[in-house]
């Protein structure tokens, strides 16, 4: 690949989270725990937040310049009270499907998305509750949304080496779909269509070091309720800063920092603000070789602030996965603990400890 391609692909972003989990292979599916124990249960009414995750993805070549992608997940996430109550949501999240072609050398990619509505997306008061916890910022959870009615776009990056640079920008459009989110009303919501525009701009240093910037500004459509604009979402802007280098005669590694600002929402129908919000974020990561066998040690923590304080605070992880050699496939273990402290409404905050135990099998 060229480093303007390397580029390119930094540039697209598109793929689900689930197909993030399951790069570097042509097929995957893995199964991942995760959970995290509250310490003050009884003042937040919360004692554990459980999720299970089966993730899947695929992709199919039909030339050099063609390929066919498919992702998605199967997830359970409970939310278990002190009183000994829980609520849960289970299910196959939404499923995306991207038509990626390569125009010229390299330069130019074009995107066409399909989320298809295979989600749970109509939920009960209980799962729309636990469903809810899975998707706060500060909470890195693998799942964080079910299902959103699915959806069609287009995304086009070019990118081009210049010297030791490699420039590009990439622009996206995704059309959302209307759906019912809760099943005890019959009304409709449409989530607001979404523009990204993404620009990247890596260097390298020498023989073993690179450095890259991606900066992406999202802006989102008014939602809508039966017709009439509901809500509408503030802007959000990212930051994202990398270098990667050597480790050692045979390993690598890579340093992240980050920064994401989202405006305040605005409830179109009533003078309620949603908070603006700030997370910052980074990490480290390492993947060092012995023989065929690969060890991938990280560590990462996440911040969150805002005008208001629910939402806000911290996550600390640290652990890493062994990339094995089984066959024709590579089978990933991981394990990883966390900790940390949030805020969950005005005034209630809790600190927390948690695992993630995950397994992968790549083809």
């Amino acid at each position: 690949m060229t480093r303007a391609w390397l580029c390119t692909l930094a540039l697209l972003g598109v793929a689900s989270p689930a197909a993030a989990q399951l790069t570097g292979g042509r097929a995957g599916a893995g199964f991942t725990w995760e959970t995290i124990r509250f310490s003050d249960a009884e003042r937040i009414d919360i004692e554990t937040l459980t999720l299970l995750s089966a993730p899947f993805a695929a992709t199919i070549p039909f030339s050099r310049a063609v390929e066919l992608s498919v992702s998605g997940a199967w997830a359970r996430g409970e939310l278990s009270r002190p009183t000994g109550e829980a609520s849960s949501v289970s299910g196959l999240t939404d499923t995306e499907i991207a038509l990626r072609a390569v125009v010229g050398r390299d330069v130019l990619t074009i995107t066409a998305i399909a989320q298809l509505p295979t989600g749970v997306s109509e939920l009960t008061a209980p799962e729309a509750d636990a469903a809810g916890m899975f998707a706060a910022d500060v909470l890195p959870f693998r799942i964080t949304n079910w299902g959103a009615g699915g959806g069609f776009g287009l995304s086009t990056a070019v990118a081009r080496p210049v010297g030791d640079f490699a420039f590009g920008i990439a622009v996206g459009y995704v059309v959302a779909q209307e759906f019912e989110p809760v099943a005890e009303r019959s009304f409709k919501y449409r989530p607001g269509n979404q523009l990204h525009v993404r620009a990247a701009i890596d260097r390298t240093f020498g023989t073993s070091g690179k450095g890259a910037l991606t900066v992406t500004w999202q802006s989102f459509g008014d939602d809508q309720s039966d017709g009439d604009n509901l809500f509408r979402s503030g802007d959000r802007l990212q930051s994202v800063a990398s270098y990667a280098f050597a480790a050692g005669p045979q390993g690598s590694g890579i340093v992240y920092a980050g920064y994401l600002r989202r405006a305040k929402g605005e409830f179109l129908r009533e003078t309620e603000l949603e908070p603006a919000k700030n997370l910052a974020f980074g990490g480290i990561g390492l993947r060092l070789p012995a023989g065929r066998t690969v060890f991938q040690p990280a560590a990462d923590l996440r911040v969150q602030g805002g005008d208001e304080g629910a939402g806000s605070g911290y996550t600390v992880g640290i652990g890493g996965s062994v990339d094995l050699p089984l066959g024709a496939a590579r089978l990933v273990p991981t394990l990883r603990g966390r900790f940390g402290s949030v805020e969950l409404s005005s005034g209630l905050d809790s600190g927390f400890t948690g695992a993630e135990l995950a397994v992968a099998l790549r083809f």
